[in-house]
């Protein structure tokens, strides 16, 4: 059920929120690079694959991952007993690990999102309590990862079997599918983010948290795709910003390899250049999980005014302006 009361300003008051929010909250910082691995695993993997054909004359990526499939086999098939036992014990390592990765990353997820709500109640809860809550939850938080995930790489799999454009109507044929593809991968993210705070905020079962999530999104679907683009300006500003950060701290440096090369000081070059590397990494790593947990506040934002019945689309305030202006013309 949505709670109605008047409706407030939307984007400035949680934008705001969020940020000043996702900057207080550096100790969640650690927690956001984490979400990051599971976040972005099929996101951006899905539209750039859609969108190599274009940049490498047509060719199928597929192509690719059978013929090292089929190399692989080959080697394994004609080895020793010893390297097959080698390369076993090293694939199930790498599974092991990135079996525990995703489970951390999982547990990360969970704490970002306990952290944040945890501001709209009087107490700030701590990491461990968040950690206990997570913990708990583990079990639906995996079971929904699973199930986003599982349609975001459906996603994937459509993008790599449907053919390269050859002709004109084959372009547009493509665009066409990218634009759908676009709205697909975005309305499975909104309803990952929404099913999270109903899940944990809420403490809704899995089958809830989705029917909750898809009620929300069927109720506010415009405000939704609002938020989305006001992430998608404030994250490109947000990752500018850490560009220039980054360049800026290390112009000193700059200047020092330069000096390093002048005076034929290969060991300072090689420290500088380190440290140069360094300073960048850390800059572009923070400069990321404040993001990210801007992005994961202004979705628990969005969740509670939709819950409570206080999100009003920009584009229905736009409509009524405009439509009170011609009516005082006229």
């Amino acid at each position: 059920m949505f709670r109605k009361t008047a409706p407030r300003s939307l984007y400035r008051e949680v934008a705001l929120h969020a940020l000043r929010l996702a900057w207080r909250e550096k100790r969640l910082w650690p927690f956001a690079v984490l979400t990051a691995l599971i976040q972005t695993g099929g996101i951006y993997d899905a539209i750039f694959i859609r969108l190599r054909p274009f940049f490498e004359g047509g060719r199928v990526a597929a192509h690719t991952g059978s013929q090292f499939t089929t190399a692989l086999w080959n080697l394994f098939s004609h080895a020793t007993w010893i390297y097959r036992l080698g390369f076993l014990e090293s694939l199930v390592f790498s599974v092991v690990l990135a079996l525990v990765i995703l489970g951390l990353a999982i547990l990360a997820q969970g704490i970002l999102v306990l952290g944040i709500n945890g501001h709209s109640h009087l107490k700030k809860p701590t990491i461990k309590s968040c950690f206990q809550s997570a913990g708990l939850a583990f079990v639906p938080l995996v079971l929904l990862n699973i199930f986003i995930f599982a349609c975001l790489w459906l996603l994937r799999f459509l993008a790599l079997v449907l053919p390269a454009p050859h002709a004109l109507w084959a372009v547009l044929f493509s665009f066409l599918v990218f634009l759908v593809l676009v709205i697909a991968i975005a309305f499975f993210t909104s309803l990952h983010l929404l099913s999270l705070y109903a899940l944990l905020a809420d403490q809704l079962s899995f089958r809830e948290s989705l029917i909750h999530a898809l009620r929300l999104l069927r109720h506010a679907w415009v405000i939704v795709i609002e938020t989305a683009f006001v992430l998608l300006v404030i994250g490109l500003f947000i990752c500018l910003a850490s560009i220039s950060i980054a360049l800026l701290v290390n112009l000193p440096l700059l200047l020092l390899m330069r000096a390093a090369i002048l005076l034929q000081m290969p060991l300072l070059f090689q420290l500088t250049n380190a440290v140069s590397g360094t300073l960048v990494l850390l800059i572009l790593v923070m400069g990321g999980a404040f993001a990210i947990t801007f992005q994961y506040a202004t979705w628990h934002g969005l969740y509670q005014r939709i819950n409570d019945g206080t999100a009003l689309p920009k584009l229905h305030r736009i409509s009524h302006w405009i439509a009170r202006r011609f009516s005082r013309s006229a």
